[in-house]
């Protein structure tokens, strides 16, 4: 019997700043530097071989989130805020790979490790 239920894509991280929701809190960290918030639609790496470029993608539209004010009362989730844009650190299909394999267990070791973040800023 499989469980035809489809995985929900949640955040991991909130902004109570700017209202953003993110998947690791590498994607949070770039949105917030230098004390302010950076749109995720914009932020773009301000220096190297990948200037210019976007650092965040969406990384779903529909997904949710229960880290917003409301969603917890008395320690229980009483509701999930949906849908959201949740974003993430942006990965080639290469690096993507590499992820996908280290996950999975198999260590493909031709797929290309990603990239370290650099400082960002808006567009």
């Amino acid at each position: 019997m499989t469980d035809e239920t489809p995985r929900r894509q949640t955040c991991t991280d909130h902004c109570v700043g700017c209202g953003s929701h993110f998947h690791g809190l590498g994607a949070f960290d770039v949105h917030r530097q230098g004390g302010k918030c950076h749109d995720p639609a914009t932020a773009a790496v301000q220096s190297g071989k990948r200037e210019g470029q976007p650092v965040l993608q969406a990384w779903t539209d529909d997904g949710w989130c229960d880290k917003m004010r409301g969603c917890w009362q008395d320690g229980k989730r009483v509701q999930w805020e949906h849908p959201v844009t949740v974003w993430q650190v942006r990965m080639s299909e290469q690096e993507r790979a590499h992820i996908e394999s280290v996950r999975s267990g198999s260590r493909n070791l031709t797929a290309q490790a990603p990239a370290a973040v650099v400082e960002v800023g808006p567009a």
